[in-house]
This record gives structure tokens, C-alpha cells and sequence, in this order.
């Protein structure tokens, strides 16, 4: 075996080996697949052992050297190299053809406006999807966008790995451990990996909307996601349902009909709503974001009253909260009305006999003054200022941040009418909720070699497979740290002079601070300091993490969930 190394370094754009960041031998008394597991590196599946020959075989798939630090991976912001994505990328059963996919994936996830730590560290569950766009690419890396597009199967290998590989990067590298800083309460398994290709195919073929991202080019975007997959079943499948269903489905984001504000959110859209779409006159994937943000505002505007209460509970008196009752009435009487008379779907058969009915009764009762009101309605309506009214009046209650907000993909088999919708993480009720927004990276095209040389390696993989000690590369990378790191206690056992009390910024933190600091000060034993995050979902800045430790001895967090 020595010798076919010797033979492939001259095909390997670097030596992959010599540079690699840590080597694990595993003991003789145990399995590789129960030694990886044991050492935390899993995330609940086998995985595939890193060995050095299948790392060199993976960094076939990029140009990069291998010790190029990518960024700093929350939560431990450890710097992440190349060859760390590399050993994560075969743990996860990756194919060099896949790796500059992950390599995308993981530069964008680290951009400041994902915010990684945010999305890992929320009890939500937030996990990232990946969307991948481009024709080249699709082919190359072999990437599913038909039948089963965001599930399993046997075509799904490249999606499904790609996937899993991002969330191994950022559990082994970052060491976002469950039960730690991946404190999701209930999870599922879109935490084993979510990637999605769009169907470019359709999209030429049918006509006219344009891809998600890239016009073309080959790039992936990272987007946050909290909950789903939430399917829309389609029975009818004409524009009109399609648009009121799917804007009843964004108005229960998160939650039932309460305007949020949500920062955004990806709706798929299976080939055969899109062609019915298309056909009905929907040009763009901007004029369905528009008429699903109207609509699903209008739906939320209904719910007004509810909404008024909930925001207010605990906040104000009964008496208060029974008048902002009364008052989200009013309102949502007024938006129905409005909502009638100029609906964001086109006018049913029922609509327009039940407003012509009302006209002549109008007119028959009213005389002059129903005709004028009629007129004056009609007059209204065909100038668009009644609709403009409608809009504006159910924009003061949105459930997203703008239509732009509402990200539309386009993918899954011909047959089907089906379609779904993920919401994102954060919205817009104040700037400490502005928490992720997806990121889109640029996918470089593959070395000039990869393939043979991937091929070459192959054959040094199955000799070592045969070796009986089996050494295997560290994912964690350069930042091994300790399973937990005491804090600094005093030699006589005495509590600390200066006792810093961190407020996370979230909701019922300051309350519970209030509380212990009141105690302490009672107690007179030591000297209490209060400081603050600028919000909850970012990690502490530096200088106020210096300014922490040079005033304080110890200090105690508020994390208020």
C-alpha cells in the first residue's frame, strides 16, 4: 500500500496526509463504528470511518488547500479548516463530487448574518436548509430535484449526505454537543440534514419564473428554518384556492393568525401548481409572493382581536384588554369589508351575485343615496383605490416582514398536487428578534482532475480497509476542548467578592436578576454587578466579555426558557 501512496502523490494537489490536523488510533478491543460514536462524533446514525486515505480522497473534490481556515465555528469559535470540513464530509458519506457543495454550504452558514450560534443555541429547533441552484451542478454532484426532492430514498445520496455533512461540521467542529448548546426541545429529523435542489429543469421547460438564486450559475443558499415540512394538500388546484390555502398555511406560521412579522420563509412549490400557476397568469415568482402576502395579512387582520389580547396578557388590566377586544372588532369588521369588496383573489360567481344583489337593494331602499353609494363604490373599486385601501389597512397586521420575505423554490416530481412551506428564524417585532437571514454562496467549479484522481484513490482505500490498526482523523479539528471547564474557585472555599449577573436580553430574565440580586444584597455577602447582551440570540461581544472579566470574580447567566 506504501508504495501506491508514493505512486499518487504526484496526483494529489496537495499532500493531504502531512497536513491533517489530528490522528485517533483506535484501540484494538473495539469496533471503529463504536469508537467514533463513543467519542461523540455521531449524530445518531453510523458514519463512516475518516481515515487519512478517504480524507486525501475527499479533498480531491476542491482546490483549496487543505489548512485554509474557512471562519470561526460558533459556539466554541473554533477555526475551521478545509481538511476539518473534509473529515466531517466522509463521516457523513460524502463523494469528492459533493464537496465543494458542503465547502459553500459551510462559508455561508458562518456569515455573520446566518447567525449559526443563534439558530444552534435556541430551544426552537432551527436548523439549516440548504437550496441548490444550477444545471451544472445538479448533474455533477448528482443532487435530486424530482421524486422525494426533501426525503430519502436511492436517488437522494448526494442530498441527503451533503446535508448531514453541514450538521456534522458545526456539531464535531463547533461542538454544538445536544443537550448543550443544541438545546432544541423537541427536534425532528430535518436535524439529520435538509437539502433541497430546486427543479431548474421545470423551470425551463414551462416557463417563465426564474430560479431561486444564481440565474444560472451554481450556488447554495443557507436559509434558517424552525419547523416543517407543512404540506398543502391541494384538491382543486385552480389559482384562486391555491393562493387562499397556501396564505392560510403562512398565517399559522409559528403562531395561529398573530401578525409577527416573520423575517422569512420558503414556500415549494411542486411542477404541477407551478404549471397551473403559470397558466393562470402568474408571470413571477415576485407577483405570488405579493398575492400571498396580501392574503395571508388579510387572514391574520381577521384574527386582530385575539391578537390585541395575547400581546397584552399579563401587560395590562382586564378592562384594558376587554376595550383592545372591542377595538381589533372594529378593525377586522372594517378589513372583511374592505377584503369583500376588493379580494386579493379574483371574484367568485357568489361574490359578484351576492355585491350585485346588494347594489339593487341598496338602490331600491336607499334611492338616490344607495345609487350614489353603489357609484361612488364602483368608482372606487375600478381605480384601485378601494384595493389599495384594503392592502394598506391589512399591512398593518403582517405575518411576514415584506413579500420578498416569502422565498419561493419550485421543486418535486410532475405528478402531484402538493406543495409546502417552512417558516425561517426571527421576525420583526424589535431588532433583538432580527435573528437569521439566509446567505447565498457561489459553488466553484470542480478541479480539472477530480474524477481521476478520486478514481486512483479508491484503490488505496480498499487496501487500507484490510489494515488491522485502523487510525482515523479527528473531526473536531484543531480545538479539542474538554467535556467541561470548571470555574475558578478560591483556596479557602469563600464566595467570590464580585458577582456579575448577565442578562440575556430575553424575556423574563431581568425578572428573575431582580430577584437574586435583591437576595444578595440582603445578605451583604458580596458586590453585585448587572450587565446586559445586546440581545439573546448572538453570543456575548468581546468587549463586553473583557469588561466582564476584569470587574467580575464569577458570573451567573439568565436564560429565561
Amino acid at each position: 500500500m506504501d508504495e501506491q501512496v508514493e505512486e499518487l502523490e504526484g496526483l494529489m494537489p496537495v499532500d493531504v496526509v502531512e497536513e491533517l490536523e489530528g490522528l485517533l488510533h483506535i484501540p484494538a478491543t473495539t469496533t471503529t463504528e463504536q469508537f467514533l460514536y463513543d467519542s461523540g462524533f455521531s449524530d445518531g446514525l453510523p458514519l463512516v470511518p475518516p481515515t487519512p486515505e478517504r480524507v486525501a480522497w475527499m479533498m480531491t473534490g476542491t482546490d483549496l488547500p487543505p489548512d485554509l481556515v474557512l471562519g470561526t465555528m460558533p459556539p466554541i469559535l473554533s477555526p475551521c479548516t478545509v481538511s476539518n470540513v473534509a473529515v466531517n464530509a466522509v463521516l457523513a458519506g460524502c463523494r469528492p463530487k459533493h464537496f465543494r457543495v458542503v465547502l459553500a454550504a459551510v462559508q455561508g452558514m458562518l456569515s455573520p448574518d446566518f447567525n449559526l450560534h443563534g439558530c444552534h443555541a435556541t430551544t426552537m429547533g432551527v436548523t439549516p436548509l440548504l437550496i441548490i441552484n444550477g444545471i451544472n451542478i445538479a448533474a455533477q454532484a448528482g443532487l435530486n430535484s424530482s421524486h422525494g426532492a426533501l426525503g430519502s430514498g436511492q436517488k437522494c445520496r448526494a442530498n441527503a449526505t451533503i446535508g448531514r455533512a453541514v450538521k456534522l461540521v458545526l456539531q464535531n467542529c463547533g461542538q454544538a454537543l445536544l443537550g448543550g448548546t443544541e438545546s432544541t426541545t423537541i427536534g425532528g429529523p430535518r436535524k439529520y440534514t435538509m437539502c433541497l435542489m430546486e427543479n431548474e429543469q421545470v423551470l425551463r421547460k414551462v416557463g417563465p419564473w426564474s430560479p431561486f438564486r444564481g440565474e444560472g450559475e451554481d450556488v447554495v443558499t443557507v436559509h434558517a428554518v424552525s419547523s416543517g415540512v407543512d404540506q398543502l394538500t391541494d384538491t382543486k388546484c385552480d389559482r384562486d384556492s391555491f393562493i387562499c390555502f397556501m396564505s392560510a398555511k403562512i398565517a399559522n406560521l409559528w403562531v395561529p393568525a398573530l401578525p409577527v412579522k416573520l423575517l422569512e420563509c420558503v414556500v415549494v412549490i411542486s411542477p404541477e401548481h407551478y404549471r397551473m400557476l403559470s397558466k393562470s397568469g402568474i408571470r413571477t415568482k415576485e407577483q405570488l409572493a405579493q398575492l400571498l402576502f396580501d392574503e395571508s395579512n388579510a387572514i391574520c387582520q381577521s384574527n386582530l382581536s385575539m391578537s390585541l389580547r395575547v400581546a397584552t396578557i399579563n401587560q395590562v388590566n382586564q378592562v384594558t384588554s376587554n376595550l383592545l377586544g372591542v377595538v381589533g372588532h372594529v378593525v377586522s369588521s372594517l378589513g372583511w369589508l374592505l377584503c369583500q369588496t376588493s379580494p386579493v383573489t379574483r371574484r367568485s360567481t357568489f361574490n359578484k351575485v351576492a355585491w350585485s344583489l346588494l347594489a339593487l337593494w341598496c338602490i331600491k331602499r336607499r334611492g338616490k343615496t344607495g345609487a350614489a353609494a353603489v357609484a361612488t363604490t364602483l368608482l372606487l373599486g375600478t381605480t384601485g383605490i378601494l384595493r389599495w385601501m384594503a392592502r394598506r389597512l391589512a399591512s398593518l397586521t403582517p405575518k411576514m416582514w415584506s413579500p420578498a420575505s416569502i422565498h419561493i423554490v419550485v421543486s418535486g416530481s410532475s405528478a402531484g398536487k402538493f406543495s409546502c412551506v417552512m417558516p425561517g428564524f426571527g421576525c420583526g417585532i424589535k431588532d433583538s428578534m432580527k435573528l437569521s437571514t439566509c446567505v447565498t454562496t457561489s459553488i466553484p467549479c470542480a478541479p480539472a482532475n477530480m474524477e481521476s484522481n478520486a478514481a486512483a484513490l479508491e484503490l488505496v482505500i480498499a487496501e487500507s480497509d484490510h489494515v488491522d490498526k485502523v487510525v482515523v482523523c479527528d473531526p473536531r479539528g484543531k480545538c479539542v476542548l474538554p467535556r467541561f471547564i470548571p470555574a475558578k474557585r478560591s483556596s479557602d472555599g469563600s464566595p467570590p467578592r464580585v458577582l456579575g449577573l448577565m442578562d440575556i436580553s430575553k424575556p423574563g430574565g431581568s425578572l428573575f436578576f431582580d430577584r437574586l440580586a435583591a437576595l444578595m444584597k440582603s445578605r451583604g455577602v458580596v458586590t453585585v454587578r448587572r450587565y446586559q447582551k445586546p440581545t439573546f440570540s448572538k453570543q456575548c461581544p468581546d468587549a463586553l466579555r473583557r469588561r466582564i472579566a476584569s470587574e467580575c470574580d464569577a458570573v451567573v447567566l439568565a436564560l429565561a426558557d
